[in-house]
């Protein structure tokens, strides 16, 4: 018996040659790749999320102000301009650098979902104090 040729098969102009066909003839993939295919965009959204609110500090502009502010009674630390730019702010950077390396050595061990969540606690404990 010949095959019949693809003008004969009813429905067939709508077919795509370039789309994957699954074994039975489904011109959509399988959903085990549909989901593997979505994986990675959540993934992507997740952590462009969680960078982004990471990176927001609202706090920032009166973190001067809040170190030089000499009312101790509105909690204010009392330390001078000059103090904070010579001593507060470089141990900051160079601390900041130092823990960004340890981060990365931590990621290859624990992967990423235990290290995301260590900085996230970490960072809401040092927002606190």
């Amino acid at each position: 018996m010949a095959a019949k040729p693809m003008e004969e098969i009813q429905g067939a102009e709508h077919l795509d040659e370039a789309a994957p066909v699954s074994e039975n003839g489904d011109p959509s993939p399988p959903a085990p790749r549909r989901h593997r295919e979505r994986k990675w965009i959540y993934a992507t959204v997740v952590l462009c999320c969680y960078g982004f609110f990471k990176e927001f500090k609202p706090s920032e502009p009166f973190l001067t102000p809040y170190l030089t502010d000499s009312n101790l009674t509105h909690g204010g630390k009392n330390f001078s301009t000059d103090d904070i730019n010579e001593l507060v702010y470089p141990i900051w950077t160079y601390s900041y650098g130092v823990s960004v390396f340890c981060a990365l050595l931590l990621t290859d061990v624990l992967r990423y979902k235990p290290v995301i969540l260590i900085e996230c606690v970490s960072y809401l404990a040092t927002r606190l104090l």
